[in-house]
C-alpha cells in the first residue's frame, strides 16, 4: 500500500516545518553564503532554509 501512495504522490514528500527550522538554525548560514542544491524538489525547503 505505502508503494502505491508513493508512486501517487511521484515520491515527493516534502520536509516537516520543524525540521527545516533545525536545519536552518544548525546551518547558520551568512547572508552571503552561497548554496546550492541540485536535488532540492521545489525549492520550497531550500528557499525556507536560505532565505
Amino acid at each position: 500500500m505505502a508503494r502505491l501512495e508513493a508512486q501517487k504522490k511521484m515520491g515527493y514528500y516534502p520536509t516537516p516545518e520543524d525540521t527545516l527550522r533545525y536545519i536552518k538554525q544548525k546551518l547558520n548560514l551568512s547572508k552571503d553564503s552561497v548554496v546550492l542544491d541540485p536535488c532540492c524538489g521545489t525549492g520550497a525547503a531550500l528557499t525556507e532554509i536560505v532565505f
